[in-house]
């Protein structure tokens, strides 16, 4: 079953691809991505640079651009709307976010809003205790 997509523009899909964590898409992927954007209109439609012109602009093999496209459309991240009749017709992609973005950035490596990492859960703040804080030493059991 395909995940509902939504159409989104080129600025606004660049800042969802920059949070994604690696995990969820690998360098090269976000790299055939960002590639991918700069040859559509901003408002993230009718993107056919074709294969081998992405490969020469990734400076990758065209096997590393077919999967990296391959993946992004499996996200759902792109869609695409035509595909390529000929050996020489490029296909046409549309930027998309899928219905899952929300789970997506909600990853714990994933990047905030402003581009900056997520703080630890690991931390434990004042506000995050519910009593009292024991700053003794280590070790000190109390007693003299």
């Amino acid at each position: 079953m395909e995940r509902a997509r939504a159409p989104i523009d080129r600025n606004d899909w660049e800042r969802i691809i920059f949070r994604l964590p690696k995990s969820i898409l690998p360098p090269g992927v976000k790299h055939c991505a960002h590639a991918l954007a700069r040859f559509g209109n901003p408002d993230g439609t009718r993107i056919f640079p074709g294969v081998v012109k992405m490969a020469l602009v990734m400076g990758v093999t065209e096997r590393t651009v077919i999967r990296s496209l391959k993946t992004l459309r499996e996200l759902g991240l792109i869609t695409r709307v035509r595909r390529g009749n000929t050996k020489d017709e490029s296909d046409t992609y549309r930027l998309t976010v899928p219905g899952n973005i929300l789970e997506l950035l909600d990853h714990p490596e994933a990047l905030t809003p402003e581009l900056e990492p997520r703080e630890p859960d690991l931390y434990v703040t004042p506000e995050s205790l519910s009593g009292p804080v024991d700053n003794s030493p280590l070790g000190d059991s109390g007693v003299t």
